[in-house]
């Protein structure tokens, strides 16, 4: 269990550090204003795509989870848990902290269940 345990806090820090680059960032964020030198004169007016960007993010994690653990099931936990915690952070519901604890915490869960 400790195994897959790191080998899951690893693929979490890829996904949620060394993969998610400040366009996902921003763009998983419905709060957040346009990137700096947006122009809609230029682009055209912004669309609503956190939705999009958050799913994306969302998914690289469900991709460790299933490439580590097997298990579609633990992936799909992993994709809505992700999700949920990451909009309520986005939201301002708490910080960075809890965000990253609660998602340990998921992590730990699925590592326990998945043996």
């Amino acid at each position: 269990m400790l195994e897959i345990f790191f080998q899951l806090l690893i693929g979490h820090a890829l996904a949620d550090f060394a993969l998610q680059t400040p366009n996902v960032a921003l763009g998983k964020n419905r709060q957040a204003g346009p990137p700096p030198g947006y122009d809609e004169a230029v682009h055209g007016k912004r669309q609503p795509i956190w939705v999009m960007v958050m799913a994306a993010h969302c998914l690289v994690h469900a991709g460790a989870v299933l490439i580590i653990t097997g298990s579609t099931t633990l992936a799909l936990v992993q994709f809505a848990s992700h999700y949920l915690i990451d909009f309520l952070k986005c939201d301002r519901h708490y910080n960075v902290w809890v965000d990253q604890l609660l998602h340990v915490l998921v992590i730990a869960w699925i590592a326990v269940v998945s043996v």
